[in-house]
Order: C-alpha cells, then sequence, then structure tokens
C-alpha cells in the first residue's frame, strides 16, 4: 500500500511550461495540483498572481534568476491557504509593483531569487510579507522596497529564516526600513548582507524611518538569532531606557545632530535657531537641549543659569519658527516632547491658570485636541505622528519619560546693546570661556567675601574682621587648626540669611584624624554647616542634614580638595560638589533658615558641639548667588592651587619645600607641616623626598 500511494502522488507531480505549454503563468498555475512545478522561460510576464490551497514550485528555467522578469501593478504574487500548503519561488525576478510577494498561512521558500522596486506606502511589507506559518530565504536579494511597515521583509505572527541573503536600500513609512519583525514572531540571520538599514522588531511605533542602519535585537515577544557572518549588523544601544535601540528611535525621529548614532537627548543638542529681527522677530535664540533627568522646575533653573528662560511661544509666527527644532515622535506616538516655559497652579482647572516664566502675556495657544487634561500644570510641545505632522501643545507632570527635551530661549542682553548675547557669542565678538552662554565680559564671579590666607584673615572683599582662637593661624599660604578648641571666630554673619549663596573652599585634613566641619553659622536647628559627619566616612554635613558623596568621604584625607555648597533659595535646592563634581543635590531638604541668628560664622569648628577641624583650608569664597557646574569647573581649573609636594603652598616645589621636609624627618609631619608627609604613610622619610625632587619646579596648574 506504502508504495502504491508513493507511486500515486510522484505520478501526479507535473512540470507545466511557460509559454510552450501554457501561454500565462496564471494558467499553468491555475492548471497545477500539489507537488507540481511551473517552468518559467526567459522573459517579461505582467499581471498579479494568485495562488490559493497548493503547493507547488514556481521556478525559472535560466540558470541566470535575473533572466525571468514578474511585475504588476498590485502584489505581484498571493499566496493563501486555509489550511497550511508549501509554495516554493526560485530563480525569479520580482520587480516593480506594488509588493512583491504576500504569504498567509503558507510555508513560503525562496531560492536564489531578486526582489526590487516597490511602493507599498499604506501596507505591510515591500518585497515580501509572510503572515503566520513560515519564511525561508536563501541565496535571495531584497532591495528598494518601501512600505508603511518593513520595506524589505515583513514578519507577522510568523518564523522567517535568511541565509546567504542581501537587504539593502529599503525604506519605510513608519519602522522598519530593511525589515519589521511583528511581536511573537521569531527571525533567524545566516551569514546575510543586510547593507546600512533598520530592522525593526517587535514594537508598535511610527514616524519616519530611514534606510541607514540595521538593528537586530528583539523584545515585547520577538526571538532573534544572529548565528554570525552577517555584515553591517550594528549594535542596539539604548542610552535612554526607552525599551529600543538607539539608531531605531533616530529613525523615528529622535535627532542626531552629530550623526554619532546617539540620540541628541543623550548627546549633544542641536544648533540653535535665531527669529531675526529683519523678519519681523524678537532677536531671540532658540535650541532644543536634552533634559536628561531634570524635572520641569529643574530645566528652568538650567535655562536661566544659561543666561536665558524656558521657551515661551507668543504667536503662530514665533512657533513657526522653532518647528524645525521640535522633533518627530517616537515609540507610540506621544513619546519626544519638549517642555516650554508655561505652567499652571496645582489643582487649577485645566485651562485656567497658565502663565509664561519670563512673564509674557499668555495670549496664544495650540492645544491639542484633548489637551490639557488637568492636574499636571507644565507644557510641553510635540509633533504628531507622521500622518498629520502637525505641532501642538500639552500638558505633562513635572518629570515625565515622554518629555525628552526642554526649549531653551536666549533673550538676555547684558551688556545693553540691543543685540541678544549668545548671537554675539556665536559670532565670536563676546567670549564664553566656560560655554554656558553667557558671555565673560557679563559673567559676575566676583565674591561678597574672599579670604587668600596669605599672611592673616584679610577679606579681600567684603573687608569682614577675625581673630584666631587657640591655636588656629595662617602659615605658609594656608588657613592651619590643630583640631583641639582652636578656629577663627568673625565679628558679622558672612553666609547672607536670604537670597541664593555659595560657599566654596579648598580643603585638606590631616590623615587619621577626625574630620568635623570647616565652617559654621547660626543656631541649633536652622544653622549652616559644611563639613564631614564624625559618624560615617561617606558624608558630608550641610545645614542640619547629611548629605552623601560618590566616594567615601576618607580620601579627603591628605589631600587638597576643593568643597563647594550651592544653595539656590528661589528653588529650595541644595547642591553639594567636591572638584566640580556634583556629589549630591537636595530639593527642600536642607534646613538653613536661622543662618542670621545666633553664633556667627566661624571656621574650623562646629559651633553648637564644640568639634573641631584638623587641616588646613585655603580660599575660602562666598558668593551671594547659586553658581552652576561650569563655573566651578572654571573656578577649580584657575585657582591653581598647590600640587603633590607643595608643602609650603606657593604653587611650586623648591627649597622651601625640602626645609620643611627636613625638619620634620622621621616624624609624621604633625604641627602644622603634615603637607610634609606627602605619601600619607604616617611617616616623612624618603619616599616623600622622592615626590618632591621628581616634582623640582613649577606646579602643573
Amino acid at each position: 500500500m506504502l508504495t502504491t500511494l508513493t507511486f500515486t502522488a510522484l505520478a501526479h507531480a507535473t512540470d507545466r511550461q511557460v509559454p510552450s505549454q501554457y501561454p500565462t503563468i496564471q494558467s499553468a498555475i491555475n492548471a497545477c495540483v500539489n507537488g507540481d512545478r511551473v517552468m518559467i522561460a526567459p522573459g517579461t510576464y505582467s499581471g498579479t498572481l494568485t495562488i490559493t490551497n497548493k503547493s507547488i514550485t514556481i521556478r525559472g528555467t535560466s540558470a541566470v534568476r535575473s533572466d525571468v522578469h514578474l511585475l504588476s501593478s498590485g502584489t505581484t504574487l498571493t499566496m493563501t491557504s486555509t489550511s497550511t500548503h508549501d509554495i516554493t519561488l526560485e530563480r525569479l525576478y520580482v520587480r516593480d509593483s506594488v509588493r512583491g510577494a504576500y504569504a498567509e498561512n503558507v510555508n513560503l521558500t525562496i531560492n536564489d531569487c531578486l526582489f526590487a522596486n516597490f511602493n507599498n506606502p499604506s501596507g505591510n511589507g515591500g518585497c515580501v510579507q509572510i503572515k503566520n506559518r513560515s519564511l525561508f530565504a536563501q541565496n535571495s536579494h531584497f532591495s528598494n522596497g518601501h512600505a508603511a511597515w518593513g520595506g524589505g521583509v515583513y514578519v507577522g505572527f510568523a518564523s522567517a529564516t535568511l541565509s546567504q541573503c542581501v537587504i539593502e536600500g529599503n525604506t519605510a513609512v513608519n519602522a522598519g526600513g530593511g525589515g519589521f519583525v511583528q511581536s511573537g514572531s521569531s527571525l533567524r540571520l545566516l551569514g546575510c548582507h543586510i547593507a546600512s538599514q533598520y530592522f525593526d522588531l517587535g514594537v508598535n511605533s511610527s514616524g519616519s524611518y530611514g534606510q541607514n542602519r540595521m538593528c537586530a535585537s528583539g523584545w515585547g515577544g520577538t526571538a532573534v538569532t544572529d548565528e554570525g557572518g552577517n555584515i553591517n549588523l550594528s549594535s542596539c544601544a539604548d542610552c535612554d531606557g526607552q525599551g529600543g535601540p538607539d539608531i531605531i528611535g533616530i529613525g523615528l525621529g529622535n535627532g542626531d545632530c552629530d550623526a554619532d548614532l546617539v540620540p541628541d537627548h543623550c548627546d549633544t543638542p542641536c544648533p540653535a535657531l535665531e527669529w531675526r529681527v529683519s523678519q519681523g522677530g524678537n532677536g531671540h535664540w532658540y535650541q532644543r537641549i536634552p533634559r536628561g533627568t531634570l524635572n520641569w522646575q529643574q530645566c528652568r533653573d538650567a535655562a536661566i543659569a544659561a543666561g536665558g528662560h524656558l521657551a515661551s511661544i507668543t504667536s503662530s509666527a514665533e512657533e513657526n519658527v522653532i518647528a524645525p527644532l521640535v522633533p518627530r515622535p517616537v515609540w507610540g506616538g506621544y513619546c519626544n516632547a519638549t517642555y516650554l516655559g508655561g505652567s499652571q497652579p496645582v489643582s487649577s482647572p485645566p485651562s485656567t491658570g497658565w502663565t509664561w516664566t519670563d512673564g509674557l502675556a499668555w495670549s496664544f495657544t495650540n492645544w491639542h485636541s484633548n489637551q490639557p487634561n488637568g492636574g499636571e500644570g507644565f507644557l510641553g510641545i510635540l509633533r504628531l505622528p507622521a500622518a498629520t505632522d502637525e505641532i501642538r501643545w500639552g500638558d505633562w507632570p513635572a518629570t515625565n519619560s515622554e518629555v525628552y527635551y526642554y526649549m531653551l530661549e536666549w533673550s538676555a542682553d547684558c551688556n545693553g546693546d540691543g543685540v541678544v548675547d549668545y548671537g554675539q557669542i556665536l559670532s565670536g565678538q563676546f567670549a564664553d570661556t566656560n560655554g554656558n552662554g553667557v558671555p565673560d565680559t557679563c559673567e559676575n564671579f566676583v565674591p561678597i567675601h574672599q579670604f587668600d590666607f596669605d599672611t592673616d584673615l584679610h577679606d579681600s572683599v567684603g573687608a569682614a574682621t577675625g581673630q584666631f582662637i587657640g591655636n588656629c593661624r595662617v602659615e605658609n599660604g594656608a588657613l592651619i587648626a590643630d583640631g583641639n578648641s582652636s578656629y577663627v571666630q568673625f565679628d558679622q554673619y558672612l553666609i547672607p540669611s536670604t537670597g541664593s549663596v555659595t560657599v566654596a573652599m579648598w580643603a585638606k585634613s590631616e590623615p587619621g584624624q577626625g574630620i568635623h566641619e570647616f565652617i559654621s553659622q547660626g543656631t541649633s536647628g536652622g544653622c549652616f554647616y559644611v563639613g564631614r559627619n564624625f559618624m560615617a566616612t561617606d558624608r558630608f554635613r550641610v545645614g542640619d542634614d547629611w548629605m552623601q558623596t560618590n566616594t567615601p568621604y576618607d580620601w579627603i584625607c591628605g589631600t587638597w580638595h576643593h568643597v563647594a555648597v550651592v544653595v539656590n533659595r528661589s528653588t529650595d535646592r541644595t547642591q553639594l560638589w567636591v572638584d566640580a563634581q556634583l556629589q549630591e543635590e537636595r530639593i527642600g531638604a536642607i534646613s538653613i533658615t536661622s543662618v542670621g541668628t545666633g553664633t556667627k560664622t566661624r571656621l574650623c569648628e562646629q559651633h553648637c558641639c564644640g568639634e573641631f577641624f584638623r587641616g588646613k583650608l585655603d580660599q575660602l569664597r562666598i558668593y551671594s548667588s547659586a553658581l552652576t557646574g561650569p563655573t566651578l569647573a572654571e573656578i577649580v581649573a584657575t585657582s591653581g592651587y598647590p600640587c603633590s609636594g607643595d608643602i609650603s603652598g606657593n604653587n611650586k616645589i623648591d627649597g622651601v619645600d625640602l626645609s620643611v621636609l627636613l625638619g620634620v624627618w622621621g616624624t609624621d609631619g604633625s604641627g602644622g607641616k603634615f603637607d610634609a608627609d606627602v605619601t600619607n604613610d604616617g611617616i616623612v622619610n624618603g619616599a616623600d623626598l622622592t615626590i618632591i625632587l621628581g616634582g623640582w619646579g613649577p606646579c602643573p596648574n
């Protein structure tokens, strides 16, 4: 019986020749039964082809796959089955139509074929779409396909294997230039040449999609296997943690101004645009800035620190100017928004109470159809999905994963010459050394109190008067305290009780000693302290709270470090900086309400507890403003503090340092000369002498 069945099946396997036996390919297909082959002679054949509920092979008879051309005005090959059938395409050149091949409930095999030049902007799959079942393509070429989803290959609820294939030059309206692999599907790549395209996997995305990168990585139920030998298969970094590769996000609308394949919101901001006065504008500049982890309030403060403000839009003309800076949406249609300078009081009705941070009248709006919906309170602008590409407004919370940027508007004219400063920086008219958008000529880094401790307690700016208590003294250009009831007492409050303030200084504590507050002022429960929590090695005392450092505090022992505390009272924000690196930021957590009462400013003592600092302080500066990170970095870079081995503090290693070293030879360098123990190993010896002699001359900084 088995022999008979096998013979019967083979007897029905017939080669149907086109055009010698059948004038058209469709007529040959219609005559086929399962197992038959349609054998096509070289030539060009027009018209759509439909295969329904048949397991057959369609093959070009030439050894050259480009000799048999199939083209149509729609989908060239439509293959469907109500159960499951197997269809093989071999040595065919399918080209110049809406879509190359559509297969549903069919196990489709493509061997040695060319698919090229398809335009399916409203459908899935340019070259090939497989729906359900499987696709196996070998030694085939898929190029110049265009579709809404999956310009090259679309895999929907199916498994696909591409072996020794070329995929290049494909594009998509929404996602997947190289191809789109739907969630729940799988893809194997075996030695393919994927020539610089996107391959979107398992996401529902929208936006314009390019053709310049390929990413092979799956999520959302998509299984991807890369089994080696593939060419131009780029990485799938996800810098923003949004759940999709950066390069795909760039294709969907994330800006990449410097073309480094890192989205601008993780990297470099885009260039600024000017609304020129000659165009009827205000002369202001606008720039889209990545917000990172900043909330709306912090974006506002960053804009102010840059000499500008969050952008306000008061007319359609102004909105049209900044339109090129508004990116396309990503990952679902409403991500990639940008904060503007509009906000409303908490619990206000959705459409009332909106104001601009720069005080301009709220006279123009461009809300999206369902916005504002209330309870969120902060204005953002976004571009709608590709179908409309329009710009609209919405309200968001102060921080939200859908908002990637903030819009900076420069309007400052610090020198009053009628021109926005930022434009003069760009033109080279003004220098901006620290790159913060404010001309150097307008920067005011002048402190309200300045102590260099060169010979005494002289305040070179504020004329404060202080006195030494105990064994506290100035020696070799620094303030020295022995940690035993010695400190400096001033006759006034150096730290302002109102407004913002920055307290900055260089500090060096003696190794092996308890480290307490460098500076204190006020009364317990609302005083101002800067120093180390004696109970923990990774904490600073700031105000009446502790702030965390990024590394154990003990690293400050024995070496000079720049410590700064920035208190922005307008935003209720306190920052701790060490060597111009932000260690911690608190909002509403630091109590410094009593700095204008109680004990006046002291150095080297925590006045409420009688704990004393042992070490050196230098270059104490107190500012009546909240300095920014770039400004602190500039101060650190230009203050020229002594290098290792400069015991005397004169910014060079010379005979003075050698004399001090030899004077305390064999000791631990105590008695105010602990700098002589350069290696911090507890003894002044040959190791320290080696550093002195090796660094002889001016300090590098």
